[in-house]
């Protein structure tokens, strides 16, 4: 049978898992661990309407030219309780499990979530797994979204973003179908600066 003419050497297991490990711990390190949560927000009772539908969130985002929706924002009404910004961290796999945060939410109902991150201007990846649908905003614009029905696993979308110099607001907008819900983003540390 004919080959490539290529030989390759013996792999040793012992190196070739402390090279897993070594890329999964630094791909771990740019999760983004530290969030403020808010929701859920209701859907309307005949169903659900996907990332499509606003909450009170989108017009204070709106007014803002600087795209931040601080966690002292006001508390918002909503049918059942009256919703206030809390703490959030996610878990190892960069996961922000709102199943275990705020309970079993079907059908449509809406988390938002606010984070704020330091850096160079540059431009970088954006890297985020969701469960469901996800929408993203990067200093008050939007630079990913995604209606999609899945079950949580880093990375599944990527997406190239722009970062300015200083504080950079991200505000992420999950939708559930049924299930459970989260979700989980990260910046690369690999950055190309302009």
């Amino acid at each position: 049978m004919p080959g490539s003419g290529k030989s390759f050497g013996l792999v040793n297991a012992s190196d070739l898992r402390a090279s897993w490990d070594a890329a999964q711990k630094k791909q771990a390190e740019d999760y983004l661990t530290d969030w403020h949560i808010l929701g859920p927000f209701p859907a309307k009772v005949n169903g659900r309407d996907g990332l499509s539908l606003d909450t009170a969130v989108e017009a204070e985002l709106t007014m803002r030219a600087d795209g931040s929706v601080p966690p002292s924002t006001p508390a918002i009404p909503s049918t059942a309780a009256t919703l206030r910004w809390r703490p959030a961290r996610a878990n190892r796999r960069g996961q922000v499990d709102l199943g275990k945060l705020l309970g079993k939410v079907e059908w449509g109902r809406r988390v938002w979530v606010c984070e704020i991150e330091s850096s160079e201007a540059c431009q970088t990846t954006l890297r985020c797994g969701s469960d469901d649908g996800i929408q993203i905003w990067l200093n008050g614009a939007i630079v990913h979204r995604n209606e999609v029905g899945r079950a949580y696993r880093p990375d599944s979308d990527v997406v190239t973003v722009r970062l300015r110099a200083g504080r950079n607001r991200i505000l992420v907008k999950i939708d559930n179908y049924h299930g459970g819900w989260g979700f989980g983003v990260a910046i690369s540390s690999t950055k190309n600066s302009d």
